[in-house]
């Protein structure tokens, strides 16, 4: 699993952070905080509302067979 994150700057000044994940089986994912959300700010998953929208998601190559 590969994960690259980056934080995002607006114009009007608002910071935003985005993941993108790449996995063994050649699925890749981006994912973005909500914009309302501040980065910085703790979040807890155990709640179960997700504070992250999946903005991409594709598999790029099949696995080989054996």
């Amino acid at each position: 699993m590969s994960i690259h994150s980056c934080i995002t700057s607006e114009d009007n000044g608002v910071e935003g952070i985005k993941v993108a994940m790449g996995y063994e089986d050649g699925r890749v994912e981006v994912w973005a905080l909500q914009d309302e959300l501040d980065w910085r700010s703790p979040t807890d998953a155990r709640t179960g509302q997700s504070s992250w929208n999946r903005l991409y998601e594709g598999k790029k190559h099949n696995e080989a067979g054996k």
